[in-house]
């Protein structure tokens, strides 16, 4: 069978973080570059077993992660390639059929218009890892910020900062996966450790922790990751006291006037549930999300190209398996 020829992926020597980032602002203008395609997302990425691998191709690039030995190698790119072309789409799709992985996930940052091109190149769709709904929040002048919030959202920050919350900027990985486990705790979630955190902060420039607290206690938080000119609200928790105080729209509050200030034109914040499905797990945040304004922005999704059926089938059982044995793990607990 003919070996399509792909673009080599570019090692270390060819490019440099600040080439590529600069390349890739390059590509995705007039819109703001993907956070996931960043080069320090790649080597946060690498901090969780992942490898990544930068690949120039004809018409774009894509940072392109992967895991797994030789013969079972399986690729995915989120929110790429850039540009999120059909043309781009196809050049890494001969990419990874000459590179031999056994598929492809992509997750790119393109509407639904592409869904038809990508399911006639193969492409299927599967779960999704990152959102495919959220909202775009316009950052500027703070009368404007502080306009474009709903009624009650304004009420809500108001008597937040009138009541004592005061919010600090930071880098504090163990406060920050406190309050996250607070809210997972409640609704009986998974959730990484501190490590995860320390290496989110420590890898990603201009990362930052926004933690509020009533008479020195911290009671929520919230972790901005931000590259080129958007931020976005990657992580949130709460350990649910001083609700009455609102301390969790200060945190939003504030981290929105810092990111303004640090340059940021717009807040991503990173899953919405659409309207109409009020069982979406995400539904209850709706509320709190959209009170402050925002563009609300649905995406493509995942799609799955399987170029080795069998081994494919292989990773599925190696996946079931493993949860099998997490599941009999948990329910020997005492």
């Amino acid at each position: 069978m003919e070996t399509l020829e792909g673009p080599a992926p570019i090692s270390p020597a060819a490019i440099g973080d600040d080439d590529w980032d600069d390349e890739l602002i390059r590509m995705a203008s007039p819109a703001p570059a993907p956070l996931l395609q960043s080069w320090a997302w790649g080597d946060f990425q690498a901090t969780m077993g992942w490898r990544s691998e930068r690949v120039r191709l004809r018409s774009g690039m894509a940072s392109v992660l992967t895991r797994g030995p030789a013969w079972l190698r399986r690729a995915y790119v989120p929110r790429g390639p850039v540009p999120a072309t059909l043309e781009a789409i196809e050049e890494l799709s001969e990419w990874a059929a000459a590179r031999g992985v056994v598929r492809l996930r992509i997750e790119p940052e393109a509407g639904m218009a592409l869904e038809g091109s990508l399911r006639t190149l193969g492409f299927q769709p599967t779960g999704a890892l990152h959102p495919a709904y959220t909202s775009i929040v316009a950052l500027g002048p703070r009368g404007l910020m502080l306009a474009g919030l709903k009624p009650k959202h304004r009420y809500n920050v108001n008597l937040a900062l009138s009541r004592g919350v005061t919010v600090e900027m930071g880098a504090d990985p163990v406060e920050m996966r406190r309050q996250v486990e607070g809210v997972t705790t409640r609704r009986g979630l998974p959730m990484p450790g501190v490590e995860y955190f320390r290496n989110l902060l420590e890898v990603l420039p201009g990362s930052r922790t926004f933690v509020a607290r009533v008479g020195g206690a911290a009671v929520a938080a919230c972790l901005i990751g931000r590259f080129d000119r958007r931020c976005y609200y990657l992580w949130a928790g709460s350990t649910g006291q001083q609700r009455q105080l609102m301390p969790a729209y200060a945190v939003m509050w504030q981290a929105m006037l810092a990111m303004e200030g640090a340059g940021c034109t717009d807040l991503d914040l990173w899953g919405l549930a659409p309207p109409g499905l009020p069982d979406h797990p995400w539904a209850s945040l709706r509320h709190f999300k959209t009170g402050f304004g925002g563009r609300e922005t649905s995406y493509a999704g995942a799609w799955e190209q399987v170029f080795a059926p069998i081994r494919n089938r292989l990773l599925h059982a190696g996946r079931r398996q493993r949860r099998l044995l997490v599941k009999v793990s948990r329910s020997l607990r005492p």
